[in-house]
C-alpha cells in the first residue's frame, strides 16, 4: 500500500497548542503498530483500501473499522481524533481543514487522554499499547539519527 515516506508526506503539521504531542513521528509510530508496518495482515479488520492507518473504529468485536475516501482523509481523521482525545476545549469550528467526523468534538473521551501511554485501554485494548507506540517512535528516532550520523 504505502511507504513510510508517503505517510510522512500526507501528515499535516502538528498543532502547537495541543497538550498531546501530535508529531508526524508519533502518529507514524501508531500507524506502524496498527497496520503491522503497513502490511495490513490478512484476516485483520482493515485493508489498504480502507485508508485507515490507525485502527479507528476497529474494535475487538467488530468486523471492520472505518474506511476513508483517500489516504489523506484517513491521516487527517487520525490526527483529529488524537487531538480531540487530548484537548478538552477543541471544537470542530477550530479545525482547518474541517473535521472528518462531524461529531468529533462530542467524543466521549474528549480531553481525557493527554499522554501516549494514556492511549492504552482507550484507543486500543492492548495492555501495552502506548508503550509499543513509544518503542516504535524510539526506533524511528534511532534510524533517523543513524542516517544523519549524529
Amino acid at each position: 500500500c504505502c511507504s513510510l515516506a508517503f505517510f510522512f508526506l500526507l501528515s499535516p503539521r502538528p498543532p502547537r497548542s495541543s497538550p498531546l504531542p501530535h508529531t508526524t513521528l508519533f502518529r507514524s509510530a501508531q500507524s506502524i503498530l496498527e497496520t503491522a508496518s503497513f502490511y495490513f495482515p490478512e484476516g485483520g479488520q482493515l485493508t489498504p483500501t480502507d485508508n485507515n492507518f490507525a485502527g479507528m473504529d476497529a474494535c475487538d468485536s467488530c468486523a471492520t473499522g472505518s474506511a476513508f475516501a483517500d489516504a489523506r482523509t484517513g491521516v487527517r481523521a487520525q490526527m483529529q481524533l488524537l487531538r480531540v482525545y487530548a484537548d478538552a476545549n477543541l471544537t470542530n469550528d477550530q479545525l482547518n481543514p474541517a473535521a472528518v467526523n462531524p461529531k468529533l468534538d462530542q467524543h466521549f473521551l474528549k480531553g481525557l487522554v493527554t499522554t501516549w501511554n494514556g492511549l492504552t485501554h482507550t484507543w486500543a485494548t492492548a495492555d501495552a499499547y502506548g508503550d509499543r507506540i513509544l518503542e516504535i517512535y524510539e526506533q524511528i528516532l534511532g534510524w533517523l539519527t543513524d542516517q544523519a550520523e549524529i
